[in-house]
């Protein structure tokens, strides 16, 4: 399968842990608003992430790198949730 343009890529292993930390940064956005239980939802696993990166249905855009991980903008296929940060 090939990347489409726009430096979106195949979510790489190394993505995962970070693709946990936007899930949950995404759900803090709702405390506010009172939606506790969406805001406290525990973010997917990493081993279902790992399900979708082997499938080739979790896209990413990196938008920077540092030296432990880069942060991405998860992108997924129809068949699990598109999240953007």
């Amino acid at each position: 399968m090939t990347a489409p343009a726009g430096g979106i890529r195949p979510a790489r292993a190394s993505d995962l842990p970070v693709l946990q930390e936007i899930e949950r940064a995404a759900g803090s956005l709702f405390a506010p608003l009172g939606m506790d239980l969406v805001a406290e939802d525990d973010p997917p696993a990493i081993a279902t992430l790992a399900d979708y990166q082997r499938e080739g249905r979790a896209w990413v855009r990196p938008t920077r790198t540092t030296a432990r991980s880069p942060t991405c903008s998860p992108t997924w296929s129809t068949a699990a949730p598109t999240w953007s940060r």
